[in-house]
């Protein structure tokens, strides 16, 4: 899958960047929420500080894990969508197909280590409590080659099948 003619971009590209911004944004909220459950005891246990405050942060603590896993989610399918609806434009001749196995094959080995990372990450001791407040997360992030696969096959099968349509 190449450039073509209209200045299409190559739709594996695309997947490289949605997989680099949810492994990027997976991390974050779990490194962000340990950081801020550590902040919010310290607060809670600070004597001087305002109880308005502390309830703030301790709604903001509690409301974190949900919000950030949800907004996961939402950027995983809004970018799965995005992806199809993408392809249904890409103008590529099927020999393209044969160049594109060989990316499809590096990208499945990058999300493999990408995924094995993050399970380290999340297996660790400090943030295995973190880690449990973010089931989606975890599940697609340590799932990732197959949903890799998954994304490039629906792809390849809104690419190849317009065509019949």
């Amino acid at each position: 899958m190449a450039f073509n003619s209209k200045g299409g971009v190559n739709a594996i590209f695309f997947v490289v960047v949605i997989v680099i911004l949810l492994m990027a944004w997976g991390t974050m909220t779990l490194l962000s929420n340990f950081a801020l459950k550590e902040v919010n005891q310290a607060f809670q246990e600070d004597s001087n500080a305002d109880e308005y405050a502390k309830q703030n942060l301790q709604d903001t603590t509690t409301n974190y894990p949900k919000t950030m896993d949800s907004a996961y989610l939402v950027i995983f399918i809004l970018g799965w969508v995005g992806l199809i609806i993408g392809s249904l434009n890409a103008l590529e001749h099927p020999i393209f197909f044969i160049i594109a196995l060989v990316f499809i094959a590096c990208l499945l080995f990058i999300g493999a280590v990408l995924s094995n990372f993050y399970e380290e990450l999340a297996s660790s001791e400090d943030l295995i409590s973190s880690a449990a407040d973010f089931p989606v997360t975890y599940f697609i992030n340590s799932k990732l080659p197959l949903m890799i696969l998954a994304i490039v096959g629906s792809i390849i099968i809104t690419m190849y099948a317009r065509e019949r349509i």
